[in-house]
């Protein structure tokens, strides 16, 4: 490999030391075998047409002195290859002569025969035994845990004695009768039980008990006739059920208001309240909440000065006297107890009959 070609120094070195690596591993020079220099020496190839723009990347390729995938594979990367395993080589050797220097130090050093060599070649090693270890410690568990449930089944067996003889009326089903029956005599049959024991109980305890106190007559008979603590309990229970029971069948809303019959249906209220605003925006004083008071108005009552008062009412300026030509002719009807009469010629009917009705 020819140096003078490398512009720095840093980079010589660098090519140097390479060299010197190289040569110390046995292996040949680089500056035959090199492809760079092999493409040098060789003839330049023959420069081809530019019409074909396609070749131009081969040909600036063979000119810079590129080297091929192949080529680089069987040659710098061989090489290196070769120099990382020797590199390991010696690694291991290394630790190897170490290991031997350590094992030398010690004094003892066990005999092994012959026979428990080929034992330890033939087995695998620990990382590999974990599994089959595992596994049959699994199975031995296993194996135990059977055992000693058969065991203890047979114990049981030996202890149970006893073998009831069924024929074949006992083994038939019952019915649901016979059943509710049996149940209700084994009930009593328990309660009786129980009054025996709380019994046999109470005298146990009064025999205990020494001191005794003196009750009158009264309180004995009280204490005789009074209902015990868990029957009154019940029928108070029993009372607020049928109590509760008599709530629910009774309406929640028990109140019907009497309506008579002669009570006309009347209007609806937005409309009634809607017309009546309409009557006092028309007066001089539409500030004023409470409404102005009525009057009914019989045959009889109605002349001018009753006529003016509803006028005023209303909201119209005009006197009665003004009302001479109105502008449509209207007839109302005034009901009185005993005749009915006719008005014509109003003009204020629409204000008239709304104060009326309010």
């Amino acid at each position: 490999m020819d140096t003078q070609e490398f512009a720095t120094e840093d980079v010589r070195s660098v090519v140097d030391k390479l060299r010197r690596i190289m040569l110390e591993d046995g292996s040949p020079e680089t500056s035959a075998e090199s492809p760079l220099l092999l493409q040098r020496e060789s003839p330049e190839p023959k420069p081809k047409k530019q019409s074909k723009p396609a070749n131009t990347k081969t040909n600036t390729q063979q000119l810079s002195g590129a080297v091929s995938q192949k080529v680089f594979e069987k040659t710098t990367l061989a090489r290196m290859r070769a120099y990382q395993q020797r590199h390991e080589d010696r690694i291991h050797k290394a630790q190897e002569s170490r290991e031997k220097e350590k094992m030398g130090n010690f004094p003892y050093s066990p005999c092994i025969n012959n026979n428990s060599k080929k034992i330890i070649g033939r087995c695998a090693p620990i990382y590999s035994r974990v599994q089959e270890i595992i596994e049959d410690k699994n199975k031995r568990i296993e194996e135990l845990t059977e055992r000693a449930k058969i065991q203890k089944l047979a114990e049981e067996n030996k202890e149970l004695t006893f073998k009831p003889k069924t024929c074949e009326s006992t083994s038939k089903k019952r019915t649901t009768e016979e059943y509710y029956n049996y149940m209700n005599k084994w009930k009593q049959v328990r309660l009786e039980v129980q009054e025996r024991e709380r019994e046999a109980k109470t005298k146990e305890e009064s025999e205990k008990a020494t001191f005794k106190p003196q009750i009158d007559g009264k309180s004995i008979e009280m204490t005789k006739n009074m209902i015990p603590f868990h029957e009154r309990m019940e029928k108070e229970i029993n009372k607020r059920k049928a109590q509760k029971e008599e709530w629910s069948k009774v309406p929640l809303y028990s109140f019907k208001p009497d309506i008579p019959k002669d009570n006309k249906p009347r209007d609806n209220v937005f409309e009634r309240l809607y017309t009546r605003n309409m009557i006092y925006s028309k007066s001089p004083t539409p500030s004023r909440l409470t409404p102005p008071p009525t009057k009914r108005i019989n045959s009889k009552s109605l002349n001018e000065k009753e006529l003016k008062k509803v006028l005023k009412l209303a909201g119209q300026d005009e006197s009665y006297e003004s009302v001479e030509k109105p502008k449509a002719k209207v007839k109302i009807v005034v009901e009185n107890e005993e005749k009915s009469e006719k008005i014509e010629n109003l003009d204020f009917l629409k204000d008239l009959t709304e104060s009326l009705l309010f």
